[in-house]
């Protein structure tokens, strides 16, 4: 994360600077001061950037269902051209050109016309398999930050979690073993609080983190004035 606001503090002339409770934050006055205006937009957290599902074709059921009918009738038909000795089609003479024509060519194309689908599908449940691993992440995450990263208890967390209706309930096995991951990414530890016996997801370094960019923002006031122009004529 310091490299992070390391680097974009240096693209966007930001100045770092360290609060007495140790917390890094930088500052960008020059784009607050800028004359350029951006068309404003509403923030969106990390937590809620859910990833698209993945899909196999893009098509409809109605659509794949008649390409698929096309595309078997093609096969069946090459099918039979290349074995035309063995089938009724025996008594048509079938040249080298029309069995590479109608036969070997079609017969090719139908062939890979399912098959890559089927290799494309393997690597399409892959990717929501990661795409729902990253958003049940984004969900404990947006469980982590709920007020301003206070600890809390597993018990406490799930309930944040599985607090949206129309969200997929997630187990509590499964939220502690992204909090698992999560402690150690984020230096985190499991404490153990003595007035009520009660295991706590502490982050402190993000509380933290928090509680004074609260402050600062809340506090600082940023001069928009661009100072006086002066004009020098070179002489």
């Amino acid at each position: 994360m310091e490299d992070f606001l390391a680097a974009y503090s240096a693209k966007f002339h930001g100045r770092l600077k360290v609060t007495e409770e140790g917390v890094l934050y930088a500052e960008f006055d020059e784009l607050l001061r800028g004359k350029i205006k951006t068309d404003e937009t509403q923030i969106v957290y990390y937590w809620d950037e859910y990833e698209p599902e993945y899909l196999w074709t893009g098509n409809d059921f109605g659509r794949n269902l008649v390409i698929v009918l096309m595309n078997l009738f093609n096969l069946i038909f090459s099918f039979l051209v290349l074995t035309a000795e063995h089938t009724i089609l025996e008594l048509i003479v079938i040249t080298p050109a029309v069995r590479l024509a109608l036969g070997w060519v079609p017969f090719i194309y139908s062939v890979l016309f399912f098959l890559i689908p089927l290799v494309r599908g393997v690597w399409v449940l892959k990717k929501q398999k990661e795409r729902h691993e990253a958003n049940m992440r984004r969900r404990v995450m947006k469980a982590i930050f709920a007020n301003q990263a206070a600890p809390k208890t597993l018990e406490e967390i799930e309930r944040l979690v599985n607090s949206e209706p129309n969200m997929e309930k997630l187990s509590r096995q499964t939220i502690q073993h992204i909090l698992d991951n999560l402690l150690l990414e984020l230096r985190g530890r499991l404490e153990a609080d003595m007035s009520d016996g009660k295991a706590r997801y502490v982050f402190e370094q993000i509380h933290n983190e928090l509680k004074a960019i609260d402050v600062i923002r809340r506090t600082r006031a940023v001069s928009y004035d661009l100072g006086d122009t002066i004009l020098d004529s070179g002489v």
